[in-house]
């Protein structure tokens, strides 16, 4: 999970393999795609990302997403389908619709939880939401077993209501920042988290994490991690669950770190 301030973008590697799950704001004064994204790709070596994932069009999702597409050879972009009033990422980039059921890669698998086909008639669409927005992201389950991460991305407390998650969860992405509309005590309870992280920006103007959202995090007994207190974090997914790396003392890390531990002002969204 890379530290792009109030933004995610989060990479994935396995065996060389490479794959990108958004892309971090660009404001006035930074991009985070070519500020953060890029150099760290570049600092692991990464040449070719097998796909780039753009969970939904908000611009602290896909605000850095040309300066990757212009600095990375990316095989595939995938993005949630185009619904009413919800044209999406795919209404400015080019790339492929995903939706629930698809496997994405089958090393580690990844598994699309979220959204249903844009025709479908679940109940969700009749509930009321934060935004139709986020209502209609890109949900991704990676790994599975013991190991199992979920990414939810913007995903607000409806559509986690909405998820079929096999618990326990070995780590899991929280939605939207730590939102007081995500994270609700019913999910928890029912997914059992054991690590989890908040891609936030510091002194974000939205308050984000909300008091309430990481009270239901504590309640639940998970180990929670921030960008905005840790700076990027590195979790290690195996059959036996999930561990976060401490990449600023690790041997095999460069001495400086990777460039995703550079900060960049935090975006107004």
């Amino acid at each position: 999970m890379l530290d792009v301030g109030q933004g995610d973008a989060i990479a994935i590697g396995n065996g060389g393999r490479w794959w990108l799950v958004d892309c971090g704001p660009r404001t006035p004064r930074a991009d985070a795609g070519q500020a953060v994204v890029l150099p760290f790709l570049r600092w692991a070596g990464v040449r070719s990302l097998e796909f780039l994932v753009l969970t939904h069009d908000d611009g602290d999702h896909t605000g850095g997403a040309r300066a990757v597409l212009r600095g990375m050879h990316v095989a595939r972009l995938l993005a949630p389908a185009a619904r009413r009033g919800v044209p999406g990422p795919l209404a400015r980039f080019r790339g492929t619709p995903i939706r629930t059921g698809e496997e994405l890669a089958g090393a580690p698998e990844m598994i699309v939880r979220w959204p249903p086909p844009a025709d479908s008639l679940t109940s969700y669409w009749e509930q009321p939401v934060t935004s139709a927005d986020n209502g209609a992201v890109a949900v991704l389950e990676i790994g599975r077993g013991a190991g199992c991460a979920l990414l939810a991305a913007d995903a607000d407390s409806a559509v986690e209501r909405a998820l079929a998650i096999a618990p326990p969860l070995a780590l899991l992405k929280v939605a939207h920042h730590g939102s007081g509309s995500s994270s609700g005590a019913g999910f928890l309870a029912s997914v059992r988290p054991r690590l989890a992280a908040i891609s936030v920006g510091r002194r974000n103007r939205f308050g984000h994490p909300d008091p309430g959202a990481l009270a239901r995090l504590a309640a639940s007994g998970v180990t929670l991690h921030r960008t905005d207190e840790e700076g990027a974090l590195w979790f290690e997914l195996s059959d036996s669950g999930a561990q976060l790396l401490d990449w600023r003392n690790d041997a095999w890390c460069a001495p400086d770190g990777p460039p995703a531990a550079r900060r960049i002002p935090a975006p107004q969204e």
